[in-house]
């Protein structure tokens, strides 16, 4: 089962891992992963949302992150996804990426220009919404984001939840060789247009008290093996545990330097469709320095 279902199952019982409130709470700040690198750096007014409590226990427990797993058929099928986006060798030659693009709301709202980098685990998202130039970085361990070169610190959760979702091969590969990733075979799954895929869940066990924001739930077209969709915890920057279910549904993929890569993700957060961002350019291996991934509170970058 994946997060969209509401609860895991064990042989024995049934947990629940989300619990709806029903009273509305208010988040000031809120970062939305949009599709793709799957991050645009939303800067919302304060808005009203219904508060996703999750039990980091259940979680832990239900999941088998408690002690490390790594199911040999959910490694052989993401080994298999790797091959079909263009090989082991070829993602290793990697070491830093470029992807521009245009993000548009869902009512067609006027389109957003972003820039997403990545350097090995790091990241810097980009965004212009209107007159504003948007950044949010990985920073090395301290995150940041920035509205017109105005810093703000934020808490690691919020960027372990934002990895390059934009680029599968890159991602899954990092997953697949650290040995700190659970892995888990969840069987054969159906995306909500029903289209039958292969479930893999991977989560992260270098923080595993909030091990809720590095759960990503893939599936895999079981023909082709390449990633059809991706659901993951998107978190309020005040609580690692304030999630909303958020999913990237991938099409239109493209060779690029041998490695296949979306050019379309369409985004949906708690099952209503959100965003869908187009990339138009994906560059890799530029020389992109360590420098661009940080920013300086009290100043800018």
């Amino acid at each position: 089962m994946a997060l969209s279902e509401w609860k895991y199952q064990t042989s024995a019982t049934s947990k629940t891992l989300f619990a709806r409130k029903a009273t509305p709470r208010k988040v000031s700040a809120l970062t939305l992963l949009t599709a793709s690198t799957s991050f645009l750096v939303l800067f919302l007014p304060v808005r009203t949302t219904y508060r996703v409590a999750i039990s980091l226990m259940l979680v832990l427990i239900a999941s088998g992150a408690v002690g490390q797993q790594r199911d040999a058929s959910a490694v052989a099928a993401l080994q298999s996804t790797i091959a079909a986006l263009g090989g082991q060798a070829a993602v290793s030659q990697i070491t830093d990426s470029v992807a521009t693009g245009t993000t548009i709301l869902a009512g067609n709202g006027p389109s957003r220009a972003f820039t997403w980098k990545t350097l090995g685990a790091e990241f810097r998202y980009e965004t212009t919404i209107g007159g504003d130039f948007l950044v949010f970085v990985s920073g090395h361990g301290t995150p940041a984001n920035a509205k017109n070169g105005a810093v703000t610190a934020l808490p690691i959760h919020v960027s372990l939840a934002a990895p390059a979702y934009h680029n599968p091969a890159l991602l899954l590969s990092a997953e697949v060789n650290d040995r700190t990733y659970t892995l888990i075979a969840m069987g054969n799954g159906t995306l909500p247009n029903g289209q039958p895929a292969v479930h893999v869940q991977t989560i992260s066990n270098a923080f595993p008290e909030i091990s809720t924001v590095t759960q990503q739930d893939w599936y895999l077209d079981p023909n082709t093996q390449i990633p059809l969709r991706v659901e993951y915890c998107s978190p309020a920057t005040d609580s690692p545990t304030d999630c909303l279910f958020s999913a990237i549904d991938y099409s239109a993929y493209q060779n690029t330097s041998g490695v296949l890569v979306p050019q379309v993700m369409a985004l949906s957060v708690n099952g209503a469709a959100f965003s869908t961002s187009t990339i138009t350019g994906t560059a890799f291996n530029v020389g992109l320095s360590p420098s661009d991934f940080s920013l300086i509170v009290g100043g800018g970058n």
